[in-house]
C-alpha cells in the first residue's frame, strides 16, 4: 500500500481545516483536485483539540471509501457531529488544532491471546477490540500521550469496548479468555484484536501557538488531555 508523502499529509490537514471552518461558519468550500493516493480506500480520523483538550474526534476505521471522501466526512463530523461535545463555534476556530490520522487496513492479530501485548508497538499501532456487539478503538498516538505500556494500551482498548481488561491491566492471563460483559445476545468468547499502523499529521495555527505562549508567560497552566472518555480521542 502506498504511503502518503509529507506534502500529501500537509494537504490532508489543510483540507480538513478548510472543511471544519466551512461547516462551522456555514460557508461553501471549493472543490479541489486530490493526488492519486487519495483515490484509494483508507481509514482516517480527524481530531480537533483546543488548548490541549479534545474538542472532537470522528473517523472511519476501515477502508470502505476513497481517502478523499472519508477525510471530508470525518472532518465535518469531528466539528459538528461528535456526540460527546457541542458543535464547534466560530469563535473557537482560531484556537482549534487539527490532526489527521491516516490508517493502514486493519489486520487481525492471530497470535495466542497471552502473547498479544508483546506484538503491540505503542505509538505505531492502533487497536480495535471486538467481541459480539461490543467494540472499542484507540488510535496509535493515544498510548503515547498517556505513557501506557503495550499491556496497558491493550487493557484500555478493552475497557473502551466495555470488556474487562486482561488481568487488571497486566499481561493477559495464560488460559483465561476475556469475556464480553453480560448481554442478552453475547456469549463467552475471546475478543478479536485488530491492529493498525498509521501516519498522522498535525497543524497548529499561529494564533493558537501565540495564545499558548501568552498563557505560559503569564503563569496560566496549559491544559492537557485528562484520562476520561470525554477527553480521550478514539
Amino acid at each position: 500500500m502506498n504511503l502518503l508523502t509529507d506534502e500529501e499529509g500537509r494537504l490532508a490537514v489543510e483540507r480538513a481545516r478548510e472543511l471544519v471552518e466551512s461547516v462551522v461558519q456555514r460557508k461553501p468550500v471549493a472543490d479541489i483536485s486530490y493526488p492519486p493516493v487519495f483515490e484509494s480506500p483508507r481509514g482516517v480520523f480527524v481530531t480537533l483539540t483546543e488548548f490541549g483538550d479534545l474538542r472532537g474526534c470522528i473517523g472511519i476505521p476501515y477502508p470502505v471509501m476513497p481517502l478523499a471522501e472519508a477525510l471530508e466526512d470525518a472532518a465535518v463530523s469531528a466539528a459538528v457531529r461528535d456526540p460527546r461535545f457541542r458543535p464547534v463555534g466560530p469563535d473557537e476556530l482560531a484556537d482549534i488544532a487539527v490532526e489527521v490520522t491516516i490508517l493502514t487496513p486493519p489486520e487481525e492479530l492471530t497470535c495466542p491471546p497471552p502473547e498479544r501485548w508483546q506484538h503491540i508497538e505503542v505509538g505505531r499501532h492502533g487497536l480495535i477490540v471486538k467481541a459480539g456487539s461490543r467494540s472499542g478503538l484507540l488510535l496509535p498516538q493515544v498510548g503515547s500521550e498517556y505513557g501506557w505500556t503495550p499491556s496497558e494500551f491493550l487493557s484500555q482498548t478493552c475497557i473502551k469496548a466495555g470488556l474487562p481488561p486482561p488481568s487488571g491491566g497486566k499481561k493477559p492471563a495464560p488460559s483465561s479468555p476475556s469475556k464480553a460483559r453480560s448481554s442478552p445476545n453475547t456469549s463467552r468468547q475471546t475478543p478479536t484484536l485488530i491492529y493498525q499502523q498509521s501516519l498522522y499529521y498535525s497543524q497548529y495555527d499561529s494564533t493558537r501557538s501565540l495564545r499558548q505562549k501568552h498563557d505560559e508567560l503569564n503563569g496560566i497552566p496549559h491544559r492537557r488531555h485528562r484520562p476520561d472518555d470525554r477527553n480521550r480521542r478514539n
